[in-house]
């Protein structure tokens, strides 16, 4: 059995390199692609950066985030101050993210760009701790998302 079971994960192991070659250098030459893209002077990001299979939690953190931006935000969203850009980190060019910011599973961060096109962010560390809690959750986003957009003001 542990024989059998050690061939199994043997090749899928051997496929996975040979997909992931494959995948890398079906289009060499060609830049990978990110549909995050940068925010202009005094315009606020709020990354919900993600892997390809969300879990319930991830869902909550995401359908929170909404809930703010709409009950709370409306203005600043309607007027593209603040823009919500989900970001699967496992598709290609998007990888970055979890180095850039110093992460390790799905995270909120919020993003922006100051004066001198320097970047400045901060990660929501608490939304994963409180996502289970939108009483809790809701007031917390909001106050960061306040917060950073006084530091942030032009």
């Amino acid at each position: 059995m542990k024989r059998v079971l050690g061939t199994v994960l043997l090749a899928f192991g051997f496929f996975s390199l040979v997909y992931a070659s494959w995948i890398t250098l079906k289009n060499p030459g060609t830049q990978p692609r990110t549909s995050a893209g940068e925010p202009r002077i005094g315009q606020v990001i709020v990354y919900f950066i993600h892997g390809r299979a969300k879990c319930p939690t991830c869902d909550l953190i995401l359908a929170h985030t909404r809930k703010a931006l709409d009950s709370t935000f409306q203005e600043e969203t309607d007027s593209g101050r603040v823009v919500l850009r989900p970001v699967d980190v496992e598709e290609p060019g998007n990888g970055h993210f979890m180095k850039d910011f110093g992460l390790y599973t799905t995270s909120v961060v919020l993003y922006t760009l100051d004066n001198d096109g320097k970047p400045r962010w901060v990660n929501l560390e608490k939304a994963w701790e409180l996502a289970e809690k939108e009483e809790a959750f809701l007031p917390y986003f909001s106050t960061e998302l306040q917060g950073f957009l006084e530091e942030n003001s032009l």
